[in-house]
């Protein structure tokens, strides 16, 4: 009976001074902010997930705000400042801060605005050692931005001169990326189970559409407790992918539908060389890499060779619209779920343009092809 009433007496003390600590539910988070900003506003937390983003909304009280939920596992988001607390959460709204929710305490502190808040949680504290790491790269990755721009608008330069500056400017744009991807290592091996790391630096390690192996032995860096995260499952699922596809593999058959409704198999074109061409009508980079494809299919046409565009269209319209204006005269299919394709994921295509270039057997020989690349690779296949 003593014993009760001394944890009572002493918890009723502690509870004047700070409150006794509450033990937070399985799954839940509890995120507590602090700005310095004296009027009113509104704060917005914007959840992502896989099914898409969650909105939730306060009017900030005393200059402070908190926001609950559950989470089965830390998730990207971001706070946004609106100002005009009558009106509606706009994504061109710049007083903001990116994030990840996780199960917990989140707090968020500043002495002004959102953007220059501090972030404390495990997940978050990982995040900030990171961008503190890196932000003296980042800031020599600005200046040659700058230094890029500037040389591109300089019309005095010769033929000669440009392409030595553009060699000299590559270079140190790729020396760079090496240091960050060591660095990237070294954080990782530092710090195995390291959520953030995982889910931020393991891409950025890797890229989208790496050698299996490689991808792999990165992998196997984390501690097997987050490898078998549900996280660490979908990234075992994507390294099966990338193996599966991976050169020297029989490229995994599909079944879609065509630009008129009909269903098209990729093994319906055993028998030539195929390239599988990723690509979509709302995607720069593949529209400009499209004249580079259209050559080359004139080239190769009579040769043994096709094409099959495979779009992450969600606008049929649009796609069609985009194969005229472009002169793409071959078979194209979708099931227009935009990034959600069935095709895509199954390839592990996680950015586009992207292609596979198969060869009469449906074995894949290339990848990601770009460029008079394309044209080279084909005449050394097809000439």
């Amino acid at each position: 009976m003593k014993k009760i009433f001394l944890f009572m007496t002493v918890c009723a003390t502690a509870l004047i001074f700070a409150g006794c600590e509450q033990k937070i539910a399985d799954n839940a988070y509890v995120l507590k902010g602090q700005l310095g900003i004296d009027a009113p506003v509104k704060v917005y937390l914007v959840v992502r997930s896989a099914s898409g983003e969650k909105f939730d909304s306060v009017v900030v009280t005393n200059k402070a705000f908190e926001f609950n939920g559950e989470v089965t596992r830390p998730l990207s988001a971001m706070i946004v400042v609106n100002y005009d607390t009558a009106a509606n959460f706009s994504r061109a709204l710049r007083d903001r801060i990116s994030l990840y929710i996780e199960q917990g305490k989140i707090t968020v502190r500043s002495s002004d605005s959102v953007k220059n808040a501090v972030i404390k949680s495990p997940v978050n504290d990982d995040a900030g050692k990171w961008t503190a790491n890196v932000k003296p790269l980042r800031e020599f990755r600005t200046e040659l931005g700058k230094e890029w721009r500037t040389f591109s608008q300089n019309a005095t330069l010769s033929p000669e001169e440009k392409e030595s500056q553009q060699k000299i400017l590559e270079s140190k744009f790729d020396s760079l990326s090496k240091v960050e991807k060591k660095l990237a290592v070294d954080f990782i091996k530092a710090k195995p189970d390291s959520y953030y790391a995982l889910h931020a630096l393991f891409a950025s390690v890797v890229g989208y559409s790496p050698e299996w192996n490689e991808a792999q032995e990165i992998f196997d860096l984390f501690s097997e407790k987050l490898q078998a995260t549900e996280l660490g499952k979908e990234i075992q699922e994507r390294i099966a992918k990338w193996k599966a596809t991976s050169i020297g593999s029989i490229a995994p058959n599909f079944v879609q539908n065509d630009s008129t409704n009909n269903p098209v198999k990729l093994s319906d074109f055993r028998g030539q060389y195929v390239l599988i061409d990723f690509w979509a009508s709302w995607c720069g980079p593949c529209r400009q890499e499209n004249p580079n494809v259209v050559k080359a299919f004139h080239a190769f046409k009579d040769k043994g060779f096709t094409i099959l565009g495979v779009s992450l269209d969600e606008n049929r319209d649009k796609w069609l619209q985009a194969i005229a204006q472009d002169g793409l005269e071959w078979a194209h299919v979708s099931d227009l779920k935009g990034w959600n394709s069935e095709a895509a994921a199954l390839y592990g295509v996680r950015a586009i343009p992207a292609n596979f270039l198969l060869d009469k057997d449906g074995k894949i020989v290339e990848k990601n092809l770009r460029g008079e690349a394309l044209s080279e690779t084909l005449a050394k296949y097809l000439d």
